[in-house]
């Protein structure tokens, strides 16, 4: 079994840190997480009693290469369909 596309499995080791994923989680609507090459921010957003949507912004950094920055989420042209899980 082989993936279409193998860039899914690209991983860049940018950060002087034996971890690969890292959440905090500021206020219960609001975490600050770097997961494999990505850093963003993930909030909910009340829209009633029973619902809510959620909010993701993803982050690169002013040094990125043109590279770097095609591998990051929504940089053009690096899949990134889940994470760290599957999706619900």
């Amino acid at each position: 079994m082989t993936l279409a596309d193998p860039r899914l499995m690209d991983f860049v080791d940018e950060f002087d840190s034996p971890w690969s994923v890292t959440m905090a989680t500021i206020w219960p609507n609001l975490i600050v997480q770097r997961e494999m090459n990505t850093l963003g921010i993930r909030q909910i957003v009340p829209t009633g009693p029973n619902e809510f949507i959620m909010k993701w912004t993803m982050f690169g950094f002013q040094g990125d290469t043109p590279e770097m920055t095609a591998h990051r989420p929504d940089g053009d042209g690096a899949p990134h369909p889940r994470l760290t899980a599957p999706a619900a």
